[in-house]
């Protein structure tokens, strides 16, 4: 993250000329129902903030700069600056080329995302895995008739980040020393990954296929010196990704082939969402999802999603506040640890935005991966300002 933020002052002065600025600032509360493992604070206040900017220039190229930083209360390792996007974008006929820092998403489903591989998370910002940090790319596109296929250059790896001591979440007896990582390959951060992915629209259904080589996102956690500290191994992924509509149903899938050093293994996910519209002759819609995970590795799995079921709600409003809210319940099948989602968001004006989150964990054995949250059951409210 130093490096990336060293090219901040290289970056404003394109930046500030250009023809649009926009982005938010938000002010975040956390409330939790005990104090943690470590007596953490109950309570949790934060600022943060994410400008973007767009610049046109002559034809075929344009730039996009995204910057966020968090300034947290209490986790000394959530006060962090990042660069999501700073990369330059030109098109040429059937190809289009980016060069920079930017992100990139892939998957279908809804809960679980098994095939999204390209940025690291930004595991400090919300424990669902969606946030990410900006990765160093190149990235190629041909376009045609039936679909994309796109080519990545990945120069440069971005380690996780991890809450601190002070921090909520701590998956371990003691915080990860994410300063402290250590790699397989001899070139450390500086291994150049590659994957290739083929996106194709087909009469009836969407597909993606990939193929990454590189270093694992996904770390393993040793102990080091005393310390716990994150190994990256190399891998080599395959996957698919696949959306099927038919009428009011949406049938997703997501697999994955891994092999790394230490393992080989398949995991796969899938379900459908159901949308009921215009229920009881009103405006609202609502969506029904079930999804189930299931990962070879089982018990053995460094994740909780190895054979859950995802049983979920989503109720659009269509209102002029765009107030949408999603319910959701991960049922462990083997140990009975469950992990309880809520999720609003209303839209109080043009410029203010609200997010509340509600998130809590039941019956989770001794040795279960939720176990260590078992006292980090909590409420979140964020307001957004866009300017």
């Amino acid at each position: 993250m130093r490096r990336l933020c060293a090219l901040v002052p290289c970056l404003l002065p394109l930046a500030v000329s250009a023809v649009e600025i926009d982005g938010w600032v938000s002010v975040q509360w956390q409330g939790f129902a005990q104090e943690g493992l470590a007596g953490q604070s109950q309570s949790n206040l934060s600022i943060a903030t994410q400008p973007e900017f767009y610049h046109d220039f002559e034809n075929p190229w344009e730039m996009t700069v995204e910057l966020f930083a968090r300034y947290d209360q209490e986790d000394l390792e959530r006060r962090h600056l990042d660069i999501r996007e700073a990369h330059v974008l030109g098109i040429y006929d059937s190809w289009e080329f980016k060069v920079g820092i930017s992100k990139e998403y892939w998957g279908a489903t809804e809960f679980a995302h098994l095939v999204d591989v390209v940025n690291q998370t930004d595991a400090v910002e919300n424990l669902d895995g969606e946030d990410k940090l900006g990765q160093p790319m190149l990235k190629a596109t041909w376009f045609n008739d039936w679909g994309s296929v796109e080519v990545y250059l990945l120069p440069g790896f971005r380690e996780r980040t991890f809450p601190g001591e002070d921090g909520r979440f701590i998956a371990t007896p003691i915080p990860i020393s994410g300063d402290d990582a250590e790699y397989e390959s001899s070139a450390k951060e500086w291994h150049t990954d590659a994957a290739l992915r083929f996106n194709g629209a087909f009469d009836g259904f969407d597909l993606g296929m990939a193929l990454f080589v590189g270093t694992n996102r996904d770390p393993l956690i040793r102990s080091s010196s005393g310390k716990l500290v994150p190994y990256y191994e190399q891998m080599t992924q395959v996957s698919y990704d696949i959306t099927v509509p038919v009428g009011g149903w949406l049938w997703k899938s997501e697999g994955r082939y891994r092999d790394t050093e230490t393992d080989e293994f398949t995991a796969l996910t899938g379900g459908f969402e159901y949308t009921f519209v215009g229920v009881s002759e009103t405006p609202m819609d609502v969506g029904v999802l079930l999804e189930y995970i299931w990962d070879e590795r089982q018990e053995d799995a460094d994740t909780f999603l190895q054979n859950d079921i995802f049983i979920g709600a989503r109720l659009a409003f269509n209102n002029m506040q765009e107030t949408a809210l999603l319910a959701g319940l991960v049922a462990d099948l083997d140990d009975g640890g469950n992990l309880f989602n809520l999720e609003l968001e209303h839209r109080i004006n043009d410029s203010m935005r609200l997010e509340a989150q509600l998130r809590f964990f039941e019956d989770a054995d001794a040795g279960d991966a939720l176990y260590p949250f078992r006292d980090d059951d909590y409420i979140q409210v964020e307001l957004f300002y866009y300017f």
